[in-house]
Order: C-alpha cells, then sequence, then structure tokens
C-alpha cells in the first residue's frame, strides 16, 4: 500500500514537472533571444509591421513547434511515459494543424496589406521575430471573440451591459453622441455601438448570426 501511494505520488509529481521543466527549457531560449535582440526600428503599429508579423506567422510557429519537440526528445523515459499519458504527441501534432489552418488566414491579411499598402516588399520578414508572433496570436483571439460565432458567449458578457446603457437613451440623442471605445480589440463593440445611433442600418450583419 506505501508503495502504491509513494508511485501515485510521483506520478503527479512528474505530471506537474513535465509541463514547468518544457516551459523552462522555452523560456530560456526566448530570454536569450530577447536579451541578444536589437529590435527593429519599426513602430509598434504599422502596416510595415503588420506585414512583417502575418507573413512570419507560419514560419516563427513552426520554428517555436520544433523547438518544442526537440525539447520533449531530451526528456527522460520516464516523463516521455508520462507524457504519452497525457497525451502530449497528440498535442503537438494537433499544434502543428492548427498552425497551418491559422497560416491561410495569415498569408491572405498580409497579402491584403501588401495590396493596399505600395511600400510593403517581401523583404520585411527577415526581422520578424518572436514578439511579432504574440502579436498575430492576439489579433487570432480577437478575430475569434469579435466576430466568430464561438465568441459569442464571452461577447455577450462584455459587451451586453456597455450596450444596455446606450439602448436606455432616446434615438435622437444617442445619434448625437460620440462614444470612445479604447482597447475595441477588432472594432465589433465600436461597430455595435455604432449601429445603435444609426438605425435602421439594412447594410449591418444581424448580431445573433455571429
Amino acid at each position: 500500500m506505501t508503495n502504491s501511494v509513494s508511485l501515485l505520488s510521483s506520478d503527479i509529481l512528474l505530471a506537474l514537472l513535465l509541463p514547468l521543466l518544457i516551459v523552462c527549457v522555452g523560456f530560456k531560449n526566448r530570454l536569450f533571444s530577447f536579451s541578444s535582440e536589437n529590435h527593429h526600428s519599426q513602430p509598434s503599429f504599422s502596416p510595415q509591421r503588420a506585414y512583417t508579423a502575418f507573413s512570419s506567422y507560419a514560419f516563427l510557429s513552426e520554428r517555436e513547434l520544433d523547438a518544442k519537440r526537440a525539447s520533449y526528445v531530451t526528456l527522460s523515459r520516464v516523463n516521455k511515459r508520462l507524457a504519452q499519458k497525457i497525451g502530449y504527441e497528440r498535442k503537438l501534432d494537433t499544434l502543428k494543424e492548427v498552425i497551418r489552418l491559422n497560416a491561410t488566414v495569415a498569408v491572405g491579411i498580409a497579402q491584403l496589406i501588401e495590396d493596399g499598402v505600395p511600400i510593403i516588399t517581401r523583404a520585411a520578414i527577415r526581422t520578424a521575430d518572436s514578439k511579432d508572433l504574440s502579436l498575430v496570436r492576439e489579433a487570432f483571439k480577437h478575430f475569434v471573440r469579435d466576430w466568430s460565432v464561438q465568441g459569442r458567449t464571452e461577447r455577450n458578457q462584455i459587451f451586453d451591459p456597455i450596450l444596455n446603457v446606450l439602448r436606455g437613451l432616446p434615438l435622437d440623442k444617442r445619434r448625437e453622441m460620440k462614444v470612445l471605445v479604447p482597447g475595441c480589440g477588432l472594432g465589433r463593440l465600436a461597430w455595435e455601438v455604432s449601429g445603435l445611433g444609426q438605425y435602421p442600418l439594412p447594410f449591418l450583419i444581424p448580431t445573433d448570426s455571429l
């Protein structure tokens, strides 16, 4: 009985330490990257920076995935056996497929930027770094939250209290108001607010459909 409890405790400990070990290895590489890099002179928000980030999404994501696989290979036999129990290898395979799907969207966005801004050049992708990857991921999160069916529950929780206050105002007063929407993600809340002051708008997408 004592041996069983000890073995169970060991498995729990390994389950807690395995993700931490992998994260630490990745963090060490990232820390070295941050300490050695000379941040490029592109401003935080610009068409050039956006093009750089979205064009490089697939490359940066696959490089990060390769680093995770390399870290996994270095684990001991015991830790690998535990990783197999929790399906870590399947998660890496799923991540590869997700990267492929996201890359399709990222390339499309980069192409729109390239078509709309003549100064953009493909040479920009050479300056991409892990911070650019974080920016793209954040944008994807906002896509889901603001404009997808899957993000509807979160939107309702965040947006409805604000919109309900505005709906309580007379329409004529709403039309004269200007509403500041700081940190508005990809504009869904601002879009909803604008619609409240311009009813009816036949070109608006029905809220229930998104």
